[in-house]
């Protein structure tokens, strides 16, 4: 069952949109919200930080359409039928690296937290 004529891959990218389309709008709108304080202000800083702002502003809208709109489309045409994962050396060694850290502290939760303000100081 699904939309007629769509193909696995079609109906693989509309999912990951999806997927993200909350956090990717809620991002850049709290990115927004830091900048209204800029928006708002009057006499020579507003003239000063207005322009760069709604530049911004702009920006982050067009960003968001694309993301949103041409983004999808442009990879329903661009990206293969079939994707062939492979594996750089910085990864493969990062993750060599991370995974017993990762396998270490989800073993010893408690440890962690206890342990994890002592290393941002």
């Amino acid at each position: 069952m699904g939309i007629p004529g769509w193909t696995q891959r079609l109906r693989l990218i509309l999912v990951s949109v999806l997927q993200v389309d909350r956090a990717v709008f809620f991002s850049a709108t709290i990115t927004l919200a830091a900048f209204v304080p800029l928006f708002t202000m009057q006499g020579v800083e507003g003239q000063i930080f207005g322009p760069m702002a709604r530049t911004y502003g702009y920006a982050l809208a067009g960003a968001l359409i694309a993301t949103f709109t041409i983004t999808p489309v442009l990879s329903s045409l661009l990206v293969p039928e079939q994707v062939k994962e492979t594996e750089t050396f910085l990864v493969r060694w990062l993750r060599q690296a991370y995974t017993p850290a990762l396998r270490y502290a989800l073993a010893h939760q408690k440890l962690v937290v206890v342990l994890q303000p002592a290393f941002w100081c």
